[in-house]
C-alpha cells in the first residue's frame, strides 16, 4: 500500500491588545485557519485507488503575549477551538527574538499543532510540531 498526503495550511488572524506597555503586551486573537489537503491511497495488490481532497476553514480564538527585555523579546501564542464531536484545533507557539535594530529581528522557537476532525466516514488526526527559525522585518 502506498499513500501520499500533500497540503496547505494558511492563517488569517486579528489581534487586539488589551494590555500594552513599554515591556510588552497581552492580547486576544480571533481568526481562521485553512487546511487544504489532498490524499491518495493506492493498494497495488487489489488494484484499488482512493483520492480525496478536503478543504476545511476552522475559526479560532486565543491569546498572544510578548515581553521585551532590552534587545530580546519572548513571545507566546495559543489559539484553537472545539466544535464538539466534529473536531478541534489547537495551535501553540513560543519563541525568542533578538532585535538587531528597531525594524529587524531574528527569531527561534517551537510550534505545536493538533487537529482532530470528523465528517461522516472521513476522519483526521494530525499532530505536527517542531523548531522554527526566522527573520522579522517590520515596515
Amino acid at each position: 500500500m502506498v499513500s501520499s498526503v500533500k497540503g496547505t495550511y494558511a492563517s488569517a488572524d486579528l489581534e487586539w491588545d488589551f494590555i500594552k506597555g513599554a515591556h510588552g503586551f497581552l492580547g486576544a486573537v480571533a481568526g481562521a485557519k485553512l487546511f487544504d489537503v489532498d490524499t491518495a491511497i493506492v493498494d497495488a495488490s487489489t488494484n484499488a485507488r482512493e483520492v480525496d481532497t478536503i478543504t476545511a476553514p476552522i475559526p479560532v480564538i486565543g491569546l498572544a503575549t510578548r515581553f521585551y527585555a532590552g534587545r530580546v523579546s519572548f513571545e507566546g501564542e495559543i489559539a484553537g477551538l472545539s466544535i464538539g464531536s466534529r473536531g478541534s484545533l489547537l495551535e501553540a507557539e513560543a519563541s525568542v527574538r533578538l532585535h538587531i535594530s528597531e525594524r529587524l529581528a531574528v527569531m527561534g522557537g517551537y510550534r505545536h499543532l493538533s487537529l482532530d476532525g470528523k465528517d461522516g466516514l472521513d476522519e483526521v488526526n494530525l499532530k505536527l510540531g517542531g523548531w522554527q527559525f526566522g527573520l522579522e522585518i517590520s515596515l
